[in-house]
This record gives structure tokens, sequence and C-alpha cells, in this order.
């Protein structure tokens, strides 16, 4: 058994690193008002119909500077050769918004034409060589946005690590052996990772968003962890009780085992429910969590059998005395002292404890919910130098725009528009709004030396639509 789980595991491990699907968020919310100005959006503009990937430059010497600006057209007409790129917005067009005040930090947008889930691999790689082999300490060059974030792979965090820490800590008190405490952690360890190259196999065919790996980390430290307890708990108490290890890990299985096998189809039944919203995102994430559920139970009723057979006996080695038990009624334990002090005392033991959950779930009361976005990516990643970039720049605030779109009669009402824009710019906390379909834009087109570019003043006065984008100086959804 523990030679078929290792095979499997890196085998499956090959296959996942080679045949991973992409995360993005790309959020379909059908009803909401936010998705009705995305279709209008997009029905409106085709020619922005695609993702964007927003180039990011830093340069100490001001972009003033002629090297500097030689260097940076130089990057754009490279970055206008890119495969799938229909359009470059250069950061020296007329209105200057795309340079910072300091003049030392610059953005230029590049348009893509499909969303970038569906940019192909080979286009994401062009970009990051790009980027990857251009940066100077005369001229930083970082990229972020919806396809570069699409084409990064996250690496598990600090969050994880700290989950399965806590996890060991908490174990080892339960049980009071380094022993039982380690074999739960090894085997969650081996039904996150299975659970999660499934999961980056399944984003081929489900859009996912870049918070799913996330989500199903906790899900499957949990069950993980919680599976493997319930049978090594039942194991301990066997041998106990005067069974052999092989009689003890029979038992186990056909007792707790049964209830794993139920608790883990229970919980799958009820995440895959989540396609009963009709909102593919949130679909996505309960499959997400069924899997790394059906592996843990999967681990927990098969390789966890094998180990505890390989233990035996010994699975109460390396014992902490204070909270070791027998798994019998032993009077001597902490835990059976514990419990006889609650029942004898239990309207303070109840009082005593929803004190203590109540001060816990504070926090609840001041909670604000939100998408994840670049600023929580680790920093090695393009995307999250990017992002620090831009807030340095243009304030916190330009990372999380506002964006509305406004539906006009085919004549068109540009009175509306500078109303709008007039009232856009006076709402307390808002830094910057769009300027009127007649005013100097930041996104008007430059001849990058090809016909990749774009007109933003002329795709604005062509439909019967508006695009209003006001920057806040808060940030991350704190507006």
């Amino acid at each position: 058994m523990l030679l078929a789980w290792t095979v499997f595991v890196v085998v499956l491990g090959v296959v996942g690193y080679n045949e991973r699907g992409r995360f993005a968020d790309d959020l379909q919310l059908p009803g909401a008002e936010s998705q009705a100005a995305r279709d209008l959006l997009e029905q409106r503009f085709p020619q922005q119909a695609g993702d964007p990937a927003t180039l990011v430059f830093h340069a100490p010497a001001g972009f003033d500077d002629p090297a500097v600006r030689a260097r940076v057209e130089q990057l754009l007409v490279q970055a206008a050769a890119l495969p799938e790129v229909v359009a470059v917005i250069s950061p020296y067009e007329p209105g200057g918004a795309a340079i910072s005040r300091e003049r030392t930090i610059a953005f230029a947008m590049l348009q893509y034409s499909g969303r970038g889930i569906e940019v192909a691999d080979s286009s994401i790689d062009a970009l990051f060589k790009l980027v990857d082999g251009a940066s100077t300490p005369e001229v930083q060059l970082e990229v972020g946005g919806a396809v570069v974030q699409s084409g990064e792979v996250v690496p598990p965090g600090r969050a994880e690590v700290i989950g399965l820490a806590v996890g060991a800590v908490i174990l080892l008190i339960a049980f009071g052996s380094v022993v039982a405490m380690g074999l739960p952690m090894v085997t969650a360890l081996f039904s996150l990772g299975t659970g999660l190259v499934v999961v980056l196999l399944l984003a081929r065919v489900l859009a996912m968003s870049t918070f799913t790996p996330a989500f199903a980390s906790m899900i499957g430290i949990g069950v993980g962890i919680d599976y493997a307890l319930l049978v090594v708990t039942r194991y301990r108490s066997e041998l106990a009780h005067g069974q052999s290890a092989v009689e003890a890990v029979a038992v186990a299985v056909d007792t707790a085992g049964r209830a794993v096998i139920f608790a883990g189809s229970a919980v799958v039944i009820a995440l895959l429910a989540l396609f009963t919203f009709g909102i593919e995102f949130v679909a996505a994430i309960g499959v997400a969590g069924a899997t790394v559920v059906a592996a843990s139970v999967l681990v927990a009723t098969t390789l966890l059998p094998a180990l505890l057979g390989l233990a035996g006996t010994r699975i109460d080695r390396w014992t902490i005395r204070a909270f070791h038990s027998t798994e019998t009624r032993d009077g001597s334990g902490i835990w059976y002292g514990l419990a006889a002090r609650v029942q004898r005392h239990p309207v303070v033991s109840l009082t005593a404890a929803l004190v203590l959950l109540l001060v816990m779930a504070a926090p609840v009361l001041d909670m604000r919910l939100g998408f994840s976005d670049a600023g929580n990516n680790p920093e090695s990643l393009h995307s999250r130098r990017a992002y620090d970039l831009l807030a340095r720049g243009f304030g916190p605030g330009f990372n999380g725009p506002f964006v509305v779109a406004v539906e006009l009669p085919p004549e068109g009402d540009d009175a509306t528009l500078a109303r709008l824009t007039e009232v856009f710019s006076a709402t307390e906390g808002v830094a910057f709004a769009s300027p009127r379909p007649d005013e100097p834009k930041r996104g008007r087109g430059r001849d990058l030396g090809g016909p990749r570019r774009l007109t933003a003043r002329r795709v604005h006065r062509a439909t019967a639509g508006s695009v209003a984008r006001a920057r806040y100086p808060g940030g991350d959804g704190r507006h």
C-alpha cells in the first residue's frame, strides 16, 4: 500500500505539473449590477473584450530623461510585437496620468485579444521573458494585471505552514505522543498534496479563481487531520484493551473508518451542492473542496492503516507524561480529570466556554469581506512587485479602481457624462475620475511601429456607452 501510494503521488505530481490549468479571477455573477456593467462593456467595447497586462516602469532618474524615454519606447515596441497583444498604450500619451507626480514610476497598458485564462501559455511565457530580460538599474520593469496573474502559480505560503504547525501542537497535546501526533500530520500532507494536484488538473476545465487553492488548502488541512485523528484514536484504544496491532487496525477502520467515510461523503455532497447557486466560480470552489475532502477520506482508509501497521505498538513512543492517555478509564489522565470537573460544574463550565467563544468571535463585528488581489501574492512574483510600484507611485487605491458603465442614447449625451465625471470627482475619497470623452485621454493611441495600437477616444465616441474609472486612495477594497 505504501509503495502504491508513493508511485501514485509521484506520477500524479508529474502529470499535474505538466498539464495544470490556470487560475484567474474571471468572476461571473448572474443578476448582479456589476455583471450587467461588465456585459455592457464587453458588448460596446469589443476591442477591449480581452484582459490587459500592465507594464510598470521604475526609473530613479525620472521619465523626462531622454535616455529613459528612449529605453521605455524601445520596450513598448518589443511589447507590441508579443503574441496576442492587440494594443499598447504608452505612458507618454497626452494627459500625463500614467506617470507619477515624482516622475519616477510609470505604467503602460498591453491589451490582449482574449481573457487572461484564455491566453496561451506560450504568449504569457514570452511576456515574462521580455520582462525578465529587460530590467536594468536605470529602468526596472515589472508586469501585472489579469493576464499575468492567470499565468503565475502562487506557491503554498506561511498560512498553510502555520496551520500545519498549530495542528501538530494540538495533536501533541491531545495524544501526548510524538508518534501518534506524526501519523495524522503525514496523512494530512498526503491528502492535501493529492487533492491540490487534482485541483490543478481540474482548473483546465473549470473557471477557478485565484483564491481556490487557498480555500482547498484550508479545507484539506482541517479534514485531513480530523479524519486521521478518529482512526488513530480508535486504534490506540483497541491497543490499550489488549488487541494485537493487526486486530486494532481492523477494528479502527471498521468503526472509525466507517464514520470517516460517512462524514466525508456528507461533506462532499454539501460542497457539490454549490452548483445550485448557478455561479460558475462558486461551483468550482465546491469542486475543489470536495476533491480534497475525498482525498482525505481515501488516505485515512487506505494509507493510514498501512502506517498504523508499521507503527504497531510503538505508536505511544516519545510521550509527554502530562498529556499522555492510555485511552482507557484511567482516572489519572488529564483529559479524564478535565471531563469530570466539567460535569461537576456544568453551569460554570458553560459560562466560561461561552465567554471565551464570544471573545474569539468578536472580530466578526468589524469584518470586511472582499477578494484577494496581487497585493496578497509573495514578493517573488512579478504581479506583486508591479502592484507595490503602482501603489507607491499613484497611491494604494490605484490598484482597486471603481468602474462605472453608463448606457446612453445612440446620439450620445456629453452633458450627462460631464456631470457624472464632476460628481465622481467630488465624491469623498475619490482621488481621480476619468475625463470626459472630448477631453485629453490617457489612453490616446500612439503609433508604435505597426497596426497594434488603440485610440481610446475613437473607441469611446464610436459606442453608445461610457466608462468612468474612479481611483480611491484606500485600495484593497477598503473604500
